[in-house]
């Protein structure tokens, strides 16, 4: 994966974050429920702190489950197969088309 790729799908999977968390971190954030600057000071930043570290956490423990698996498959052999797939995948659809009687010309 390319950095400009990585950065795209960063800011796509953003929004995912914003829809499903953004009313959840919205209530949780609210400094006005705590009693003083430095209690929510120190909410916000537990909080955020937590987040981080479960996402680096998790991140850590797929991609070590992700290196495991790809070390122990072949890679190639199952590249090659999924194209051979697709194209005959193709092909049913292309014959399907065909000899459907709905011409659409």
């Amino acid at each position: 994966m390319t950095f400009f790729s990585a950065l795209i799908l960063g800011l796509l999977a953003s929004a995912h974050c914003a829809g499903m968390c953004g009313g959840l971190q919205t209530v949780l954030q609210q400094p006005t429920v705590l009693r003083s600057q430095n209690q929510a000071l120190q909410h916000l930043l537990a909080l955020n702190l937590g987040r981080l570290s479960t996402y680096v956490a998790a991140g850590v423990l797929f991609s070590a489950f992700g290196a495991a698996i790809i070390g122990n498959i072949d890679v190639p052999g199952i590249t090659q197969f999924a194209r051979q797939f697709s194209a005959l995948i193709l092909i049913a659809i292309g014959v399907q088309l065909l000899l459907s009687n709905n011409k659409p010309f």
